[in-house]
């Protein structure tokens, strides 16, 4: 059964082989996609992230310049290149976890690429989302869910006490046996 990751790497094939200059490269992507039995919503998925990483190529290689310390984007392995394009893509354009596209992107990695590759992979995307403030958002996110997670046990806590407190519980009174309506 086909799953998200292989219909990323369908993607990841897809950019590598245009790149190579495979002009039937769009053709060839439908009917990989059938030969993977990448169908229904992670065959429209895969073409959703294709036709995404191609529209936003040029702001997606700039945000790779930017981010290569001591490294040209025309001398990065070309898979290796194009997992990056995937991963920032469905992380700046998809508002994908930012921690599932670096995730897939190992993956697709483990797949495709050296041992070495991998780590600058995780490497480059780790430092592109913490430039982008991804990470801080993410704690401060964490946060406030435990912050409203303690309050709401407080709360939850507070009614408990008035209700050990009181002889009866603290009911609708619709709820109550005595109440008139049910009689």
């Amino acid at each position: 059964m086909a799953t998200l990751t292989h219909a990323r790497e369908a993607v990841v094939q897809t950019l590598y082989a245009q790149e190579q200059g495979n002009d039937k490269a769009l053709e060839q992507f439908e009917s990989h996609l059938e030969e993977r039995k990448i169908k229904g919503r992670k065959g429209d998925f895969a073409r959703r992230l294709l036709r995404g990483v191609q529209k936003y190529l040029p702001e997606i290689d700039k945000l790779l310049k930017e981010n290569l310390v001591g490294w040209d984007l025309e001398r990065l392995d070309k898979v290796d290149k194009q997992i990056l394009r995937l991963a920032l893509y469905e992380i700046f354009y998809e508002n994908q976890p930012y921690r599932i596209a670096i995730s897939e992107a190992i993956k697709i990695a483990k797949l495709y690429s050296e041992e070495k590759s991998r780590q600058f992979i995780n490497g480059v995307l780790h430092q592109i989302v913490q430039k982008a403030g991804l990470v801080e958002k993410e704690q401060k996110e964490k946060e406030e869910k435990e912050k409203k997670g303690e309050k709401e046990k407080e709360s939850s806590g507070e009614l408990g006490e008035l209700e050990e407190k009181s002889e009866t519980p603290l009911t609708d009174s619709k709820d109550s046996p005595s109440s008139p309506e049910k009689e």
